[in-house]
């Protein structure tokens, strides 16, 4: 314990300012991953697939494969897409790399008869995180990045409430400006100082006037906050104002919204349709209910109160 304060002294404030923003960032982008990773459930999978494993490898690496293999059944792998590209610019291969599976197996795409191959060792299905087949965490790392630095500004601007002045001081009057200082500090009605003190040229104070600023830099924030839950497809209609919107105004916010959830959403159901003609499996994925529940009810009161 004392050796992490003695290292702390020799800090810069640099230093120190640094350690704060990659606290909040590094908070920030744990948290917003954690989100991403939640927002689809995943039923009727196969009991060997995780579907944390499934969905974290998704938003990581923008695809994963779902194999079928003969002697540990059903499972979800990490890995490359190989082989040739077809005429719609989809791989043919996969090649399944993890630290204690190695697969290279065909891919079913649109122009492959699942028929003729139902059930066969020598092909998978891909599963896409969205129609461009990229990975959420860049995204969530820039906004991340975004909001680490809004709430480093927040802080240095609200720590300069605390130091509205500057005051000079040289070897002669240092200590006379800290015993000021301490009165201060402890709420002394007057400023009692030695009568060899010239107040009015030896006391020199100049203003910082530094504005407080944290309410608007919160409502930036606010609004970084709510493009991201829009980029998630996660309700967010009533945090960008508190004022009542208009039916138009919620049925905007809410198109908006279910079409960013369906940038995902839509990838996944063509996975799971190739994966149950395959396979034969009832496979399903859909948004969170508790989730898009809060969305519709959010919406409900909008229009309830108008």
């Amino acid at each position: 314990m004392s050796r992490a304060r003695n290292n702390n002294r020799y800090k810069t404030l640099n230093d120190i300012t640094r350690t704060e923003g990659l606290d909040w960032f590094t908070h920030y982008y744990q948290y917003l991953s954690s989100l991403a990773f939640q927002l689809f459930e995943w039923k009727n999978l196969p009991d060997s697939i995780d579907p944390r494993y499934l969905e974290m490898s998704l938003h990581m690496f923008g695809f994963v494969g779902f194999y079928k293999d003969p002697e540990i059944s059903y499972i979800a792998t990490q890995g490359a897409p190989s082989g040739m590209i077809d005429h719609y610019l989809l791989p043919t291969s996969f090649h399944a790399s993890m630290p204690n599976y190695r697969k290279n197996y065909k891919l079913i795409n649109y122009n492959d008869m699942i028929e003729k191959v139902k059930g066969s060792n020598e092909y998978g299905v891909i599963i896409w995180n969205n129609d461009y087949h990229f990975s959420t965490l860049p995204s969530i790392r820039m906004f991340a990045e975004e909001l680490a630095e809004t709430q480093q500004v927040i802080r240095v601007n609200r720590n300069a409430q605390k130091t509205p002045v500057i005051m000079v001081a040289n070897d002669y009057n240092l200590l006379t400006l800290k015993n000021m200082f301490n009165q201060i500090d402890g709420n002394s009605p007057v400023l009692i100082v030695d009568d060899s003190v010239d107040v009015e040229n030896d006391i020199k104070v100049h203003k910082t006037d530094a504005p407080f600023v944290v309410d608007k830099l919160r409502s930036d924030r606010d609004k970084i906050w709510n493009e991201i839950m829009t980029f998630l497809g996660i309700k967010n209609a009533n945090q960008e104002k508190k004022e009542r919107m208009i039916t138009d105004e919620a049925n905007s916010n809410n198109e908006q919204i279910e079409s960013s959830a369906n940038i995902w959403l839509k990838a996944r159901r063509e996975a799971c349709e190739k994966i149950n003609a395959l396979y034969d499996l009832d496979v399903e994925v859909e948004l969170r209910v508790d989730i898009v529940q809060e969305f519709q009810n959010n919406i409900s009161d909008d229009r309830n109160e108008e």
